[in-house]
């Protein structure tokens, strides 16, 4: 429709113009050829002739301010689409953080509660331990007990460096996160050219995450055995508990692990829709793109025949002599 409203008065223009031109031109070579015509009604017609031409030039004037307009409109809504997106990765980093410091808050409160069952488990084995050997050698009795306090004191001390570990762990890989997600929307606000590298970025931070409790998870094990032969020959049912306790650590391990896979599938959904966004976006802003090109060559057409009409009114008054 804005088209069709640009082109239809400059083809009205144009072919009253060029009605005007005929009959100046063929009033003109009556003049020249009978000599009878006055040139008054000439001038009149020239002059005609050259309100036209002004007609022209303020449609032009207007076309050029409706494209300013739809430029400035145009800008605002860039303006108003990268804000909007800015607004969306910055709550979303929000979130991710708020469920990062959830999810450890959970994984301290879980290894606490496993820390402090094993000390009351163990302590009850001591003392059943001591009354059990107390019939029995008292140096032999003194030497057990303080074997088994020494262990239990290594495996504390391994236990509260491996909490510490994790924590560690955790808060590394958290500000590693918040530097992706920051990283993330400085590149959408450029145009959003580097998401792919803040996804792989993200994706070796998890990956290195899980190597490294893995790794932990290895340690405490290899802990957890060792400790299992010491112990084999006075408290079998130790053994049994440090088992239990070895099991629950691989599920926690496997329940981290798919959250860990739930999360990187949902960043990759998530570039998927942004990248289908941004081709819309991308589709559009060409189309617009299209459009102001082809406004651009009406109006360089219409300067070029206001330009040549005025030319050659010029040179008609030159021939006929009029000012």
């Amino acid at each position: 429709m804005t088209r069709l409203g640009v082109r239809t008065p400059w083809r009205v223009t144009s072919g009253l113009l060029a009605f005007a031109l005929a009959l100046v031109l063929l009033g003109g070579f009556s003049i020249a050829r009978d000599g009878n015509e006055d040139k008054g009604n000439l001038q009149d017609r020239i002059v005609a002739l050259e309100q036209l031409a002004t007609l022209q030039g303020q449609q032009i004037s207007s076309l050029q301010a409706s494209i300013a307009a739809e430029a400035a409109a145009r800008q605002a809504a860039d303006i108003a689409e990268a804000a909007a997106r800015q607004a969306a990765d910055e709550s979303e980093a929000a979130a991710r953080a708020a469920g990062d410091v959830n999810g450890l808050a959970a994984a301290k409160s879980y290894t606490d509660g496993a820390v402090a069952g094993e000390a009351s488990a163990r302590q009850a084995a001591d003392a059943n331990e001591a009354t059990a050997r107390a019939a029995g050698d008292a140096s032999t009795l003194a030497s057990a007990n303080g074997h088994s306090d020494a262990i239990v004191a290594s495996e504390s001390a391994a236990r509260a460096a491996a909490d510490s570990a994790e924590s560690s762990a955790r808060q590394s890989a958290d500000a590693a996160l918040a530097g992706a997600l920051a990283n993330e929307a400085a590149t959408r606000t450029a145009g959003d050219s580097g998401l792919q590298s803040g996804i792989a970025a993200l994706g070796n931070a998890v990956a290195a995450e899980a190597t490294q409790r893995q790794a932990g998870d290895t340690l405490l094990s290899n802990r957890i055995n060792d400790e299992a032969a010491a112990r084999a020959a006075v408290d079998v049912n130790l053994q049994g508990q440090i088992n239990a306790t070895a099991a629950a650590l691989a599920g926690e391990t496997a329940a981290r692990s798919a959250g860990d896979q739930a999360l990187q599938n949902a960043i990759s959904a998530e570039a998927l829709v942004r990248q289908a966004a941004d081709d819309a976006v991308a589709a559009v802003v060409a189309g617009l793109n299209s459009t102001v090109a082809s406004l651009n060559t009406a109006v360089s057409n219409l300067s070029t025949g206001l330009s040549n009409l005025t030319a050659v009114v010029n040179v008609i008054k030159a021939v006929l002599g009029l000012p």
